[in-house]
């Protein structure tokens, strides 16, 4: 197949995805209709089977999250290049050919909002963690000497010893 009917397969199959909001509009009513879903996708296996007689359910679903996957990236570029108080002439141009069309998809995705999983107002559970830690740290680096371990007294270096003679 030449490249050419290829990226004309790929471009009427994100338009069917385009007309078939029950696919990508997030809060459309038929986005949560199962059946919508499943006629919809079962229209985009019959448009990819013109590039991949083999096409599934799992292949345009596939498709799908690698067509937005790459849209998202280039997307991404494009914002941060932006951000960066460049000049309009700076600004990234996407390489992907298909990136216009699958423009539709802007205003779906957003970001979830984040929680934090730090507990910062409790102060004393931290320390009180923080001893518990400490003590372990003790507990576990004391080690019998080898004198203790002979049954001799325990003495250090610089102590006097049971004569009274310094080492």
């Amino acid at each position: 197949m030449s490249r050419e009917k290829e990226s004309q397969c790929i471009e009427d199959f994100i338009n069917i995805y385009r007309s078939e909001h029950c696919l990508w509009k997030i809060k459309s009513r038929e986005y949560h209709d199962k059946c919508k879903r499943d006629a919809a996708h079962k229209l985009l296996v019959e448009n990819l089977k013109e590039i991949d007689s083999s096409a599934t359910k799992s292949v345009v679903v596939k498709k799908i999250n690698n067509l937005r996957s790459s849209y998202r990236k280039e997307l991404k570029k494009v914002k941060e290049s932006t951000r960066t108080g460049s000049g309009a002439d700076d600004v990234y141009q996407p390489k992907l050919w298909y990136f216009n069309i699958l423009s539709f998809l802007d205003d779906q995705d957003t970001p979830r909002n984040s929680r934090s999983n730090i507990e910062s107002d409790d102060e004393n559970s931290v320390s009180e963690c923080h001893l518990v830690t400490m003590e372990i740290d003790i507990v576990s680096t004391k080690r019998p000497s080898e004198r203790e371990q002979l049954g001799l007294p325990n003495q250090r270096a610089g102590s006097q010893s049971e004569t009274g003679i310094r080492r």
